[in-house]
């Protein structure tokens, strides 16, 4: 049931094959978590009105929000979230190589108030 929200800045070189990252993010949260790789689900918002430090065009940024139900230790939630981060990081090469982006993640546990069904 891993929700992850990748959210970045529309200059973003590699916005068109996003899906491969994603691909990588799920075996990492089916691996470590763990849970079921079918529960996983992902999505992507670019936004093309941001600005960062004093609006150079050459900064971009990735942030990445993994909503997941509670019961996982700190340590646990630790070393996914560095895994997920290195994904995204070699994923995304072109744009770190050729803009200063920057990439971070938080953790979202959902409480008592978070219903779904299949």
């Amino acid at each position: 049931m891993p929700h992850l929200i990748l959210e970045y800045s529309s200059n973003l070189l590699e916005k068109t094959t996003l899906s491969g990252v994603f691909k990588k993010c799920h075996v990492i949260l089916a691996e470590m978590l763990p849970t079921e790789i079918n529960s996983c689900i992902s999505r992507a918002i670019e936004s093309d009105q941001y600005y960062i430090g004093e609006g150079q065009p050459n900064r971009a940024f990735i942030h990445v929000s993994l909503r997941l139900k509670t019961g996982r230790t700190f340590e646990t939630l630790q070393k996914t979230s560095e895994n997920i981060l290195m994904a995204i990081k070699e994923y995304c090469e072109e744009s770190s190589e050729k803009l200063n982006l920057h990439i971070s993640l938080e953790v979202i546990e959902l409480g008592k108030t978070y219903f779904s069904k299949k």
